[in-house]
């Protein structure tokens, strides 16, 4: 959208300019206006255009990558991430680059290399997003950090980002995401029948096999805490 409001931007900057040249100049209307339709007309050509035949294959490119992490490939995914985040920041494409990066936390948190993932995660920290760009930069930042035994972050960051959780919590794409730094959360505040009940339905609706790991770490989690003492030892 950026890409396609900024150029109407300056689109409209030319005609004002233009404007103020007919006159200066007495320049015909009709002219004028002629010329402002063209060129309005071009520049938005030109960005539809650029937008529709390398923009778009870009990005759809990159969003393929996420079926090798499904496939347990993230090795090859990671790969296919930095050769196309080279390329991006190359040709400036800021969104593209930035896409790349989140799509790598994700490998690197597949592969257990939490602190990669972090780094690349703080770095991202001061960018902005869209919604949803907003969203997974939160579920990667907020995992990492339960992940890392960061609790208290984690716990801050799930805080912070509850009311964008909320908006996507039964998204067939992000919803599982949701459900596990949220079971993640209510064990951490001792919620473990809220996380129990959790756990039952977020394996009825999203069976990903990305996801199995998770939820089989969460029922351990539980387990775990079923078994504690109440009371331990003096």
């Amino acid at each position: 959208m950026k890409r396609i409001l900024r150029p109407i931007g300056i689109g409209v900057g030319l005609g004002l300019f233009l404007v103020l040249i007919q006159h200066m100049f007495d320049i015909d209307q009709h002219l004028l206006l002629t010329l402002l339709f063209l060129t309005g007309a071009v520049i938005i050509l030109g960005t539809l255009l650029f937008n529709l035949l390398y923009i778009r294959p870009f990005r759809k490119k990159v969003y393929q990558q996420i079926a090798l992490l499904e496939e347990g490939r993230a090795d090859e995914c990671l790969t296919q991430m930095e050769s196309m985040l080279k390329e991006a920041q190359k040709k400036k494409l800021k969104q593209i680059a930035q896409l790349c990066r989140l799509n790598m936390t994700a490998a690197y948190c597949d592969l257990k290399q939490y602190d990669k993932a972090m780094e690349i995660l703080e770095e991202l920290s001061q960018e902005k997003f869209s919604d949803a760009g907003q969203l997974v930069f939160r579920l990667n930042l907020c995992a990492c950090y339960f992940y890392l035994g960061q609790q208290e972050q984690a716990l801050l960051t799930y805080q912070k980002s509850s009311k964008l959780f909320d908006l996507y919590r039964k998204s067939k794409t992000y919803g599982g995401n949701i459900a596990v730094v949220t079971m993640r959360t209510q064990i951490a505040q001792g919620q473990y029948d809220q996380a129990a009940e959790l756990l039952a339905y977020a394996r009825t609706h999203w069976n990903r096999p990305r996801l199995v790991e998770d939820y089989q770490q969460i029922e351990e989690l539980l387990h775990s805490a079923a078994n504690k003492p109440e009371h331990p030892p003096l």
